[in-house]
């Protein structure tokens, strides 16, 4: 796998760097059917779920789950994801997934690969404050060979790092994969574990993926996120800032993932995530969001 990598410097904002377990798990698009209770007006039986990783943190897509939501961005909840707009609270769960090794917050060990895989599941529900719930097993899409199902979501993050770029997609090979024989998978699962290997790695050095103990975590940074969130969602800002205010999401992640290993990181971090509040803060006085 080739790459042309560059490690940026930046100082400035946004979304909460929702990480569980490793984004390998959670980017794609999940399918299931939907079971909709107490619901004036429910939302779609069938569900199809785009999961992706956006300015450096993971955004579910809202708008597939129900009328009036947008873009998600959720916060770590036990293992899991939760995100709440309004009145409505989503929430995913991991109930399956392959296993390659032990692995740590940030990404998984290196190890032997594993040659198959059933589709990982999630459970998901929402809630509204009025009553509404919806409850599914949503399942998605993958070859059936864990190491690949990994690198064609790693690959498919990496889109949204602008110093990272992939010259082989992997998504082109999906097809082949699925139809390989048992030692073709093998084969395949090994050549793939180490290609999401490289990848994380580039990916990890561009500041694009967290590490343990990522500065960005800290809770002095929790306010600046969410303000953000509330910037995101103000009807009063058109889209061209939203955009602008998008892009600045990466850079303040990765200003502060640069940090990582420093002598005091956190302090560091806490006082630029601070500063951001507060013009943030400035920023939803001024325009009159809520």
């Amino acid at each position: 796998m080739r790459f042309v990598v560059a490690v940026v410097a930046a100082t400035c904002l946004l979304a909460p760097p929702a990480r569980a377990g490793v984004i390998e798990d959670w980017i794609g698009t999940w399918t299931g059917t939907a079971t909709w209770t107490d619901c004036t007006a429910p939302g779609p039986d069938e569900l199809s779920v785009d999961i992706r990783w956006r300015d450096d943190a993971v955004a579910i897509d809202g708008a597939a789950l129900f009328d009036g939501l947008g873009e998600l961005w959720p916060d770590v909840v036990d293992g899991g994801l939760r995100a709440t707009a309004s009145d409505v609270t989503v929430t995913l769960a991991t109930k399956a997934k392959a296993t390659k090794g032990k692995a740590t917050k940030g990404k998984p060990a290196k190890g032997k690969a594993t040659a198959t895989s059933s589709p990982r599941a999630v459970a998901i529900t929402l809630s509204t404050a009025a009553g509404c719930t919806m409850s599914a097993t949503l399942t998605r899409a993958g070859t059936g060979i864990a190491a690949c199902d990994d690198l064609v979501a790693l690959a498919a993050a990496s889109t949204s790092c602008d110093d990272v770029t992939v010259d082989d997609d992997p998504g082109d090979e999906v097809a082949g994969w699925r139809g390989l024989d048992r030692a073709g998978r093998r084969a395949a699962a090994a050549q793939c574990q180490r290609r999401a290997d490289d990848l994380r790695e580039h990916m990890i050095a561009a500041a694009c993926l967290p590490v343990d103990d990522d500065p960005s975590q800290i809770p002095a940074c929790n306010d600046t996120w969410r303000l953000g969130l509330r910037i995101n969602r103000c009807d009063r800002i058109d889209a061209e800032q939203k955009r602008s205010y998008g892009e600045h999401v990466a850079s303040l992640r990765r200003s502060l993932r640069s940090l990582h290993g420093r002598d005091g990181a956190a302090a560091l971090a806490a006082e630029r995530c601070q500063e951001t509040a507060a013009m943030l803060t400035e920023t939803l006085e001024w325009l009159g969001c809520p």
